[in-house]
C-alpha cells in the first residue's frame, strides 16, 4: 500500500468516525424542566407531553407545575428549570431584571382565559370604590384589574389591592375578604364554582384590549450549550397543534386532564383560545403595551429592548410561515 493510498484511507476513517459521532450526538436526547401554566393556557405543551412528541423530538423533558407564573421564571432565574409560558408583564419583569432569557415564539391567545370575577352585588367598578381586590403581584392580574377599574374611571388608588397566590385569592373571595379579583382559568371556574350565585363574571379581558398571550421563554445559557433544543421543542408543539386540529376531542381530555377540570368546563376555554404557533407582530405590541403600564407604576426602569431578547431561530428552522415578526 502506497503512502498516498495510506493517507486516503486514515482520512476517510477520520471521516467516518466524525460523521457517527454527529449521528450519535444529534441522537442524543436533550435534558430540559420546564414550567407549565396551571390552566388550559399550556395546552400545546401538555398535549406534546401526552402524545410523546417532545421525546419524538429529542427531549428528555421533565414538566413542572407551579403556583403562579412569577413562581415559575424565579425559578428560571435561579436555574431550577430551563424555560417558562409567562405572559407579557412577567416576560418584562424578566428582561427588566437583566435576566438572560429568549423569548422564542407565542405559545397562545386566550382573549377569554382572564377574567374579572366578583362578589353579585358588585354591578360594574364603582361598586369597588374602597373595597378589597385581590390580585397577584405586578402580572397580567394587577393589569386587568387595574384596566377594569379605569373603564369605571377609578384608580389604583381608590381601591385597596390585596396581593396573594392564585389559590389564595380563590380562598379570599371565598372567605369574603375580597370583593373582586382577576385571574387566568382555572382560578376564576374554581372560585365560581365555590361561590355559586354569590359570584359572577364582571368582564373578559378581551373585553379589556387584552389578549392573553403566553410566551414560551428558554435560558439563554441553556440555549448556548443546546443550540438545537429551540427547535426541537418548537417541533412538538408545531406536532402538538396539529393533533389538536386532527383530534378535537381527544386534545380536549388531554387538556382538561392536564388542567385538572370537568371537561364542560374545559371545552369552552379551549374553544375560546388560539393555539396556533407563532411570532409575529401582535407578540411585540402586547409586550410593548405591558412594559408601558409596568413603567408607568414603577415597576420598569425603562422599557427592555424587545428585538435583543427575542431569538425565533428554532421557529424559522420548523416553519418559517409561523414567523413573521419585523423586530
Amino acid at each position: 500500500m502506497t503512502a498516498r493510498v495510506c493517507f486516503a484511507f486514515v482520512v476517510l476513517v477520520g471521516l467516518l468516525v466524525a460523521a457517527c459521532a454527529q449521528t450519535q450526538q444529534a441522537a442524543q436526547p436533550i435534558k430540559m424542566v420546564i414550567a407549565r401554566t396551571s390552566g388550559p393556557a399550556s395546552a400545546l405543551l401538555f398535549i406534546a407531553d401526552d402524545q410523546g412528541f417532545l421525546k419524538a423530538n429529542g427531549l428528555d423533558a421533565e414538566i413542572r407545575n407551579y403556583p403562579s407564573t412569577a413562581d415559575a421564571t424565579n425559578a428560571l432565574v435561579a436555574g431550577e428549570i430551563v424555560g417558562a409560558q409567562p405572559s407579557a408583564q412577567i416576560v418584562n419583569s424578566l428582561l427588566g431584571r437583566g435576566a438572560d432569557v429568549k423569548i422564542v415564539a407565542v405559545v397562545s391567545r386566550n382573549p377569554r382565559d382572564m377574567k374579572v370575577v366578583g362578589r353579585n352585588d358588585v354591578a360594574s367598578p364603582a361598586d369597588l370604590k374602597g373595597k378589597k381586590v385581590a390580585v397577584v403581584a405586578g402580572s397580567a392580574s394587577e393589569f386587568l384589574m387595574t384596566s377594569y377599574l379605569q373603564t369605571g374611571k377609578l384608580a389604583a388608588s381608590d381601591v385597596e389591592f390585596v396581593k396573594a397566590d392564585p389559590p389564595e385569592i380563590v380562598a379570599l373571595m371565598d372567605r369574603g375578604d375580597a370583593q373582586a379579583f382577576a385571574l387566568w382559568e382555572p382560578f376564576p371556574s374554581n372560585a365560581l364554582k365555590i361561590l355559586g350565585d354569590k359570584g359572577k363574571i364582571l368582564a373578559y379581558s378581551e373585553d379589556l384590549g387584552y389578549k392573553g398571550s403566553l410566551y414560551q421563554v428558554l435560558s439563554g445559557k441553556f440555549l448556548a450549550a443546546n443550540p438545537d433544543a429551540e427547535a426541537r421543542l418548537m417541533k412538538s408543539y408545531a406536532d402538538a397543534e396539529a393533533f389538536m386540529k386532527a383530534n378535537p376531542d381527544a386534545a380536549l381530555q388531554i387538556v382538561a386532564k392536564a388542567s385538572n377540570l370537568d371537561v364542560a368546563v374545559a371545552k369552552p376555554l379551549l374553544d375560546n383560545g388560539d393555539y396556533h404557533l407563532v411570532a409575529d407582530q401582535d407578540m411585540l405590541t402586547e409586550l410593548s403595551k405591558l412594559g408601558a403600564w409596568l413603567k408607568d407604576v414603577g415597576q420598569l426602569k425603562e422599557l427592555p429592548d424587545y428585538a435583543k431578547a427575542i431569538d425565533t431561530s428554532g421557529l424559522q428552522k420548523v416553519d418559517p410561515s409561523r414567523v413573521t415578526l419585523k423586530t
